[in-house]
């Protein structure tokens, strides 16, 4: 059954819903790359303000340690999901991918299909800008354990569960490239599995303290270190497959 035949329209009526379609799904990107910015920039300004003393909390070496690995984090998250965002509902792909499926009868449930996934990925945005807010605050207060590991455990949840529903609901815009992002999303979700079997433990079992706190912060440096190492990796690897192409 044609796009037509589902919208009950002309086939102009079907490209003028799609065009609508795409200009929503650029302007969710758009609103879920601005909301990162001003509530990252929130926690980061909150954790500096206490770690340098702002909020009459003195400056020493374990401090600067969470400091550390929480800019890591948050820096880390922010350039990820806001490459990830533009490249993938930047609206000239947008365009060069109607183009590729004009003669696909069903474009428009796969363009509401991109439009989900925008939805879902805005969501963990927000979700995970909103945490880094809260943790940036509470990063020093050793009783507040339980609130920065349960944050961490539901941003691991919701990043792998959102990865392998955009990783299935969009294989046909790069079918040929399946394998490598099918092997891409393994690798973080077996990342995000592993550190939230260990965070999982540290809520249930751990007391909140400042041995605990640093040992989350620690556990937290070498997931951020790991994440690192597979967003570089497969950097690399797409780098080395472009000259390739070019060869």
């Amino acid at each position: 059954m044609s796009d037509a035949s589902h919208s009950g329209g002309t086939p102009d009526a079907v490209d003028s819903s799609i065009q609508n379609i795409k200009a929503r799904i650029v302007a969710r990107a758009t609103a879920g790359q601005q909301f990162m910015i001003i509530v990252i920039g929130l926690g980061i300004t909150a954790a500096i303000g206490n770690s340098t003393g702002i909020f009459k909390i003195p400056v020493d070496g374990p401090k600067i340690f969470i400091l550390s690995v929480f800019l890591l984090y948050a820096v880390r998250f922010f350039f990820n999901n806001w490459l990830y965002m533009s490249e993938s509902y930047d609206e000239s792909l947008l365009d060069d991918l109607e183009q590729r499926l004009k003669a696909n009868d069903t474009r428009k449930s796969y363009f509401l299909t991109v439009l989900r996934c925008v939805n879902f990925d805005v969501g963990l945005a927000i979700f995970t800008g909103l945490a880094c807010a809260l943790i940036g605050t509470l990063i020093f207060v050793a009783q507040a354990c339980a609130a920065i590991t349960l944050a961490l455990i539901v941003h691991y949840g919701l990043d792998a569960s959102i990865m392998i529903h955009n990783a299935r609901s969009r294989w046909l815009e790069k079918p040929a490239e399946y394998a490598f992002n099918i092997t891409r999303v393994i690798c973080w979700f077996s990342n995000n599995l592993v550190f939230t079997g260990i965070f999982l433990g540290m809520l249930m079992f751990a007391s909140s303290n400042e041995e605990t706190l640093m040992i989350i912060v620690g556990l937290w440096m070498v997931n951020s270190f790991v994440a690192l190492g597979i967003t570089g990796g497969f950097a690399l690897a797409e780098a080395r497959n472009l000259r390739r192409s070019f060869a």
